[in-house]
């Protein structure tokens, strides 16, 4: 992983940053991750898994937004992660199955689940959901749980929830696409916009079309000039401007404007 040394441990300064991660992988009996059903390879923290395999502690991967998934491509999925549980913390689908699996951890003893995931995936939804009350605050913007939370999900679980993380040196695009980084702390807006509208294009056909009133067989450049005059984003001389409207897009994708499930 990203911040270790040659011996195999975490650098002073990485550890100091990741400490709320660290705590739960070290202090948890099984580990929950959270991923997005319409990402299935993106949103999986791929070392994490390693390193908690190598430590020889459970792993389960639930992935939520499953409702946001067509009805095919759901049924290749749950073939594809046979172990893997499918969630909708919108819809509650899936969630009898879930709560059935973490009783069954439990039947021994009492135990402590961690929970973790990218940023904006819904952790703190499907832990409020397991719990049945609001304790774990959420939000649709990422980065919202700010630190370890540790909530009691019945007689025999306690469940850590922890902050979002995004793995080092992780693409904008990447993190944009998948809701885990807001359009106001993008570096390169324009460029994240275009990988999006070319996602959209291919993923979500008519989808620009139906939102903007736009031809969207043109360039991913020429779709966000029309996106800044339709959204009155213009500078002196009509000029349009390019950021606001690659930032609108970017928000519109992020709160599901721009999907649609067959």
């Amino acid at each position: 992983m990203a911040g270790e040394d040659r011996g195999g441990g975490i650098r002073p300064g990485i550890r100091r940053k990741m400490t709320p991660l660290y705590r739960i992988l070290n202090n948890s009996d099984y580990l929950l991750e959270i991923a997005d059903a319409r990402y299935p390879d993106w949103s999986r923290h791929r070392k994490l898994e390693q390193q908690i395999s190598g430590q020889g502690k459970g792993l389960t991967i639930i992935f939520n937004k499953s409702d946001l998934v067509d009805s095919e491509e759901l049924k290749r999925l749950e073939y594809r992660f046979k172990d893997a549980i499918f969630v909708s913390a919108r819809t509650r689908q899936g969630f009898s199955q879930l709560r059935r699996f973490i009783r069954s951890l439990s039947k021994k003893k009492e135990i402590t689940i961690g929970v973790f995931g990218y940023p904006n995936t819904g952790k703190s939804s499907i832990i409020n959901m397991l719990k049945g009350s609001h304790s774990a605050g959420t939000s649709s913007r990422a980065g919202f749980t700010k630190g370890v939370q540790k909530l009691r999900i019945n007689p025999k679980v306690m469940m850590w929830d922890s902050p979002g993380v995004a793995p080092f040196k992780e693409s904008e695009s990447r993190l944009a696409l998948l809701g885990a980084k807001n359009p106001e702390f993008l570096k390169n807006v324009e460029n994240v916009a275009q990988v999006i509208i070319g996602t959209i294009k291919k993923e979500y056909p008519g989808a620009i079309s139906r939102r903007y009133n736009l031809d969207e067989s043109k360039k991913p450049e020429e779709i966000l000039e029309g996106v800044a005059r339709r959204i009155g984003a213009l500078s002196k001389g009509g000029i349009p401007d390019i950021e606001r409207a690659a930032r609108a897009v970017i928000n519109d994708w992020q709160k599901d404007r721009l999907k649609q499930v067959n």
